[in-house]
């Protein structure tokens, strides 16, 4: 998807870029609450099972590592396809056309770009998508990261008081 992306000329570019960062706005406890609904035992996957004859009794879907990595992915899925996407677009094609005559499959190179063969040049961007914390694409910069972890939960604490003297103070009029 991530190289899809990077690599359509389609006019509807941003729009798919929405759709791929629409979930993020919808928290993850909603998220979780929308695959419960999915997953349940009267879920749309058993009633749509249950509908088609595939089932007798409701499958046990739920609390299952199947639906767990399927909750997983659909959280860290858009982070990866951004992070990549971003890193694809900045290999030049040229680059892509010469690992093409390289690599021994075109598979390699066209469907799986950012795979450890024969395309190293988003190594940077698979590394910081697939390692949590992001390690600032090889810099390993810890201070930096440090001290914008400080000045976040500052911000946060500073407008917790704030919103509290506020509400504090509307219910003593």
């Amino acid at each position: 998807m991530a190289y899809w992306l990077a690599r359509t000329d389609s006019r509807h570019k941003n729009l798919l870029l929405m759709l791929v960062v629409l979930p993020l706005f919808v928290g993850n406890a909603v998220r979780a609450a929308g695959w419960m609904v999915v997953f349940g035992t009267k879920g749309a996957v058993n009633s749509l099972a249950g509908a088609l004859g595939l089932v007798r009794q409701p499958l046990t879907i739920m609390y299952t590592e199947g639906a767990v990595i399927v909750g997983v992915v659909a959280i860290n899925l858009p982070f990866m396809v951004l992070t990549l996407q971003s890193v694809i677009e900045g290999i030049d094609r040229s680059v892509e056309e010469a690992a093409l005559g390289l690599a021994p499959d075109r598979w390699r190179c066209s469907v799986a770009p950012c795979s450890p063969w024969p395309c190293p040049a988003c190594w940077p961007g698979r590394s910081c998508a697939s390692s949590w914390p992001c390690t600032f694409v090889g810099q390993n910069n810890w201070p930096f990261g440090a001290s914008l972890a400080f000045v976040l939960m500052t911000a946060t604490l500073g407008l917790a008081v704030v919103s509290n003297v506020v509400v504090q103070r509307r219910y003593r009029r």
